[in-house]
């Protein structure tokens, strides 16, 4: 019994601590950047909060993208005729973040972004 006690206290030694890996951390999530653009022809609002009434700060005008980090559920907003909660979070030229509802976007109600790229 003592020698089998002893190869698995050796072995423990020697692998270390048996543990689960934790959940990844939102740092983590969010360090992949993906490509959006608003519908050809069109121009989707940058605002500096994900609501409606937070102050616009820019344009994102077609055929120009922007480098998007995540995607989540906020205020409501109507743009184009179509309603949504979700908006996109990019990471602009000059460094600054801002936000546009996925709704001025291409793709589909998140912007083609994945379901775990969530803010």
């Amino acid at each position: 019994m003592r020698s089998v006690l002893v190869a698995a206290l050796v072995a423990l030694v020697a692998v270390g601590p048996l543990t689960m890996p934790g959940p990844a951390s939102a740092e983590a999530a969010h360090t992949a950047t993906y490509t959006v653009a608003p519908p050809v022809g069109g121009k989707a609002p940058v605002r500096t909060q994900p609501r409606p009434g937070s102050p616009q700060s820019n344009y994102l005008v077609w055929p120009n993208t922007a480098q998007a980090e995540c995607w989540g559920r906020y205020q409501q907003i109507t743009y184009g005729g179509y309603t949504s909660d979700v908006w996109v979070r990019i990471r602009l030229a000059n460094g600054s973040v801002g936000w546009i509802p996925a709704v001025a976007l291409q793709g589909d109600y998140k912007a083609d972004l994945p379901v775990n790229a969530r803010c």
